[in-house]
């Protein structure tokens, strides 16, 4: 029988909270002096590593609009912000955006509603913006590759658009066919005086507020109440339970990965990230997972396979790191026993970045996703890494087909998991990702699912249209963090959901990246943008309540 619904969603606190979090690094910014509002442009880091994509659907580049009560709009864009610009009367902000290989947009953004129309109907580099007058914005835009212009020529090439009312511009109105692309008699665009000095303003103040943060990788729960995470800026770090950050290991590229050890004294701390472009083109760095002690983030010991990995942890304390590098033949699983030393070297098979993305928490086999063809793409299937016994060597069973219908074909990519027990289903292995079509999420493409393990069969199966960022379980209670914001309580026994709500700090739509439960109806959640808010849909009342909210200011 399912179990009663739980109270709806509130934040209890918010830990890591700083100045304009919700946008990152703050880089541009611009001023409008007749309505004190300005606005500014921020970079959260990057959403990908070896052995995670986490940027479907979620944006790297922010734009804040701010007034003297604070924030007011949070846009995302699919570019990065090369230009802001207010219109002279109109309440009105016009943002130019581009990307690598010559995309972009031109947004307008009206002040009072937050709707955003972007104007282009195609892609175009947007480098500079500035309103001569009323009717007349000067938009630079980057020259193309294809651009016959000699090397001593200029890079950017200019339009003059002219509208008589720049608030009825509709959506897709200007053909990117008809822009130019040969340099006319050119003017320099120097940006607004107002933006250097705003960008130092805001840097200071975020200077003032500590270390820079950003992306929530993990988080763990810690036996006395308290939490461990890691984000870009930070190895790990551990909070107590008043809300108190204890210590922090600092690292520029921090964590990526957070393993507790089985009486949670330490933590693993997988630190894999990017290879760092220098004079010879893509260059190799060390992988170091460090064993943290969680009393005062001492190094106990190190393991460094010599690449990077993806990090599984089996409930008695043994450790494999599996090889995510793209294209490597024959790559290894290195198994590390409770002692911290290797114990065996075994072939899983190739990773993909985009399929075989698998962490199951609390897990008494060290699971992977393993398939055939290239980067083991096609006829996926979870397997059990077995470590060495008695001298042997360590052996992969093959369990069961990652898509539980055959309906779903090879689109179904891994995600996040937890092994659960409960006396209704038996021991279970509930898992979430995304369902896709050359690589682009079909409708409603993500999914929950509770397996019985270990003969695969499904249970149920909850759809939702955004893959999952996180799960974790606790008695009865499933909780999922939805790539959309929403934080989803299911029934551990049948998969109803329980409870439903978006995830709002200050007022916006957060982002989550990471969840762990911390106590009966509490989880915390790490998000894009370098916060941690404890949660729950039971407990005091209090706090931001999280329900549905208006997007029309974000764009997704």
């Amino acid at each position: 029988m399912p179990s009663a619904p739980l109270d709806p969603l509130v934040v209890h606190r918010v830990l890591g909270g700083r100045p304009y979090a919700e946008i990152g690094r703050p880089f541009l910014a611009a001023r409008d002096d007749r309505t004190r509002v300005f606005a500014a442009a921020g970079y959260l880091g990057g959403m990908q590593w070896p052995g995670r994509d986490a940027s479907g659907g979620r944006a790297e580049h922010r734009v804040g609009v701010y007034t003297r009560d604070g924030l007011r709009h949070l846009l995302r864009t699919r570019y990065r912000v090369q230009a802001l610009a207010f219109h002279p009367e109109l309440p009105l902000l016009a943002i130019g955006t581009g990307g690598w290989y010559y995309e972009g947009e031109l947004l307008l953004v009206d002040l009072g509603s937050g709707r955003v129309v972007s104007v282009f109907d195609g892609e175009r580099d947007v480098s500079g913006l500035r309103w001569l007058d009323a009717r007349t914005l000067d938009v630079r835009m980057a020259t193309s590759e294809d651009e016959d212009l000699t090397e001593e020529g200029p890079s950017e090439v200019r339009e003059l658009l002219v509208r008589e009312d720049w608030s009825r511009v509709a959506g897709r109105s200007v053909a990117v066919d008809d822009l130019p692309y040969a340099p006319p008699e050119f003017m320099p665009l120097e940006p607004p005086a107002e933006s250097a000095g705003e960008v130092v303003r805001l840097h200071a103040e975020i200077e003032a507020a500590g270390d820079p943060r950003g992306p929530v990788w993990a988080v763990e729960s810690l036996p006395d109440g308290g939490l461990l995470a890691t984000h870009h800026g930070a190895q790990v770090e551990r909070w107590d339970p008043d809300g108190t950050l204890r210590w922090a290991v600092a690292k520029a590229e921090g964590g990526r990965e957070l393993l507790r050890t089985p009486d949670g004294s330490a933590v693993w701390v997988n630190g894999t990230t990017r290879t760092t472009w220098g004079f010879s083109g893509w260059e190799p760095q060390p992988y170091p997972v460090d064993l943290i002690a969680v009393r005062d983030g001492a190094v106990l010991g190190t393991v460094d396979p010599g690449f990077a990995v993806a990090a599984v942890m089996r409930t008695d304390g043994w450790l494999a790191l599996r090889d995510c590098r793209v294209h490597v033949e024959n790559p290894l699983t290195v198994l590390v026993g409770p002692d911290g030393a290797e114990a065996a070297r075994a072939e899983v098979g190739e990773y993909s970045l985009f399929a075989h993305h698998f962490p199951v928490r609390r897990s008494p086999e060290l699971l992977f996703l393993r398939g055939e063809g290239v980067q083991g793409t096609v006829d996926r299937w979870v397997v059990a890494v077995d470590p060495p016994t008695s001298g042997g060597a360590a052996t992969v069973r093959r369990l069961f087909p990652l898509d539980w219908d055959p309906g779903l074909g090879d689109g179904v990519a891994g995600g996040p998991a937890v092994f659960h027990t409960d006396d209704a289903g038996g021991r279970a292995l509930i898992h979430g990702g995304g369902v896709y079509r050359d690589r682009k999420a079909r409708s409603g493409s993500g999914y929950v699912v509770r397996r019985a393990y270990p003969s695969g069969e499904p249970v149920w199966v909850f759809g939702a249209d955004a893959a999952p960022a996180a799960v974790d379980a606790d008695g009865d209670t499933v909780y999922v963090a939805l790539g959309s914001g929403e934080i989803v309580a299911l029934d551990a026994g049948d998969g109803t959901v329980r409870a439903r709500g978006l995830l709002r700090l200050d007022g916006q739509i957060a982002d989550p990246l990471s969840l762990a439960v911390v106590g009966p109806g509490r989880v915390v959640v790490g998000t894009v943008d370098g916060r941690i808010a404890e949660c729950g849909f039971a407990g005091p009342p209090g706090g931001d309540s999280c329900r549905w909210a208006d997007t029309s200011a974000i764009i997704a």
